[in-house]
């Protein structure tokens, strides 16, 4: 991927209204993904944008897509779709400076409700369907999912997000909103069998940095993790407390690395990463989480990961 002449735009307007565009104002920003539930958030900074421009910035519930790139490459393509949560103008020095703190799809995740009542052998993914809608986003399905029936029938009444765990708890899947639209993907698993290979001739920086997590079974167990699984320790850790019925704790450490790498938007939460560096050599993970960090008019351009091996 040739990573030089970058390119950025913002597009900044009202959901179903009048947009303005950003491509030449420098702009710094922030963004924080991860495969879990929690909105994603993207803190983000403009550099003396005009009164109408800063208007719409400050104006709370707009949505702002990031778009991001190489113009060697593909040209920019969106990393951050977001609604307005926050917003600050203000001057430093020769600068009006505009601060925005954004969530990905936070409406639908906080406000969406679903009353559903379907009839015996009805599809699970036809109940996600159904979820899905009541969210009003689009629902992307990764690789491999595989439908059951609920024999019984599905029922629910409340919470959009707790009906989609429960639906996909039945399939063993896991979800997030992504760029304004609901992932599924395997629990553990990744969203496409299609893999990024990432090595110093593609951009990454320095050296992966080995990291771990330690959790209960059965935290692990709600993610998808079990003993057995590559890259995944047990322990048994012994319990002084004489009181304790239990006299020892089982724990899992589960291991991965810490990867940095010029920009990418193709690195994403439940994306597939083919690693190769000093002892690693093609090894596969899953991308859990991403943060980018950049500057139009400065040095900041890259993406740090988390990566866990896949289920």
């Amino acid at each position: 991927m040739p990573s030089f002449l970058r390119q950025a735009e913002l597009l900044i307007g009202k959901p179903d209204g009048d947009a303005v565009s950003i491509k030449e104002l420098r702009f710094e920003f922030d963004i924080t993904k991860s495969s879990t539930r929690t909105a994603n958030s993207c803190h983000l900074k403009v550099y003396n944008a005009n009164d109408d421009t800063i208007k719409m910035l400050e104006t709370m519930n707009n949505v702002v897509i990031l778009k991001v790139g190489y113009k060697e490459d593909v040209g920019p393509v969106t990393i951050f779709v977001g609604t307005v949560c926050r917003s600050l103008t203000y001057q430093d020095g020769p600068d009006v400076l505009t601060e925005i703190d954004m969530r990905d799809s936070i409406i639908p995740l906080r406000d969406a409700k679903i009353s559903a009542s379907n009839p015996p052998n009805t599809s699970a993914l036809a109940v996600m369907k159904i979820i899905a809608a009541n969210f009003g986003l689009p629902l992307k399905l990764g690789q491999g999912i595989a439908d059951k029936q609920y024999l019984s029938g599905f029922a629910f009444n409340g919470r959009a997000g707790d009906a989609m765990d429960r639906v996909c708890s039945f399939l063993g899947l896991e979800w997030s909103a992504q760029d304004g639209e609901l992932q599924v993907i395997k629990k553990g698993g990744v969203f496409s069998q299609s893999a990024v290979v990432l090595s110093k001739d593609t951009g990454m920086i320095g050296y992966p940095r080995r990291e771990s997590k330690t959790m209960t079974e059965k935290t692990a167990a709600k993610q998808g993790i079990k003993y057995g699984q590559k890259g995944v320790i047990r322990s048994v850790i012994d319990i002084d407390d004489p009181t304790s019925k239990m006299k020892s704790r089982n724990t899992l450490e589960v291991q991965g690395y810490r990867v940095s790498s010029l920009m990418n938007a193709a690195i994403y939460p439940g994306a597939y990463i083919k690693l190769i560096s000093r002892g690693i050599d093609g090894v596969f993970f899953r991308v859990e989480e991403a943060r980018y960090t950049g500057d139009t008019h400065g040095q900041a351009w890259n993406v740090e990961a988390l990566l866990r091996f896949p289920k």
